[in-house]
């Protein structure tokens, strides 16, 4: 049975003093976020896709992003998943996202990852709900909603590529994947929209 898997970004988040928020509670989606999700809702409206389930991330924006989702696709069902959370920065949550940039290694080259969650673990959360959601939807679209870093991460690990290629899989806010599976096992990944506003 072939099954499709949604992966929905949250959209733009609210974060004045420019920092790496990650976990940290209190962090809303913009007005302009909010118009980012309805757009992309709109998208699957007009292609008549309607989730047979919502799984979202515990996090304000991606709770927020899922409702938004839901109300527009006929009030699907929404379950929240510890497992989709965000990537875990460790020490650098809450610092400024500047100093993220220019001092932890993240984005040098080789990549240096002293403190940050490994792309691996990130990448079994996400992909291990997916398996246990598959069964119970009998072939009918899914939508997963997280954050960057760990949706990025499954599907580099699902398509069997290095994660050091993270930065380069686009993966704005409010953009859409499309993941096929057949009987619960990888067939394809691929951008299916990017921003819509």
């Amino acid at each position: 049975m072939q099954t499709t898997i949604y992966f929905l970004r949250h959209g733009e988040v609210s974060d004045p003093k420019k920092i790496e928020y990650g976990r940290l509670p209190g962090f809303h989606m913009t007005q302009n976020g909010i118009q980012q999700v309805q757009a992309t809702a709109q998208k699957f409206l007009g292609l008549g896709i309607e989730p047979c389930l919502i799984v979202t991330s515990p996090l304000e924006r991606a709770r927020e992003t899922a409702q938004i989702v839901s109300q527009i696709l006929g009030n699907a069902l929404i379950k929240v998943d510890e497992r989709l959370t965000e990537w875990d920065q460790g020490p650098w949550e809450g610092k400024l996202t500047e100093d993220f940039y220019k001092n932890s290694g993240y984005y040098s080259v080789p990549m240096k990852m002293e403190g940050l969650e490994p792309h691996d673990q990130a990448a079994d959360r996400v992909i291990n709900v997916i398996h246990d959601l598959v069964a119970g939807c009998h072939g009918q679209p899914i939508f997963i909603i997280s954050h960057r870093e760990s949706m990025a991460s499954a599907i580099l690990k699902l398509q069997g590529k290095d994660f050091s290629t993270i930065h380069d899989l686009p993966m704005h806010v409010a953009s859409v994947w499309e993941l096929q599976f057949e009987d619960n096992q990888f067939v394809s990944a691929e951008l299916k929209w990017d921003t819509p506003v």
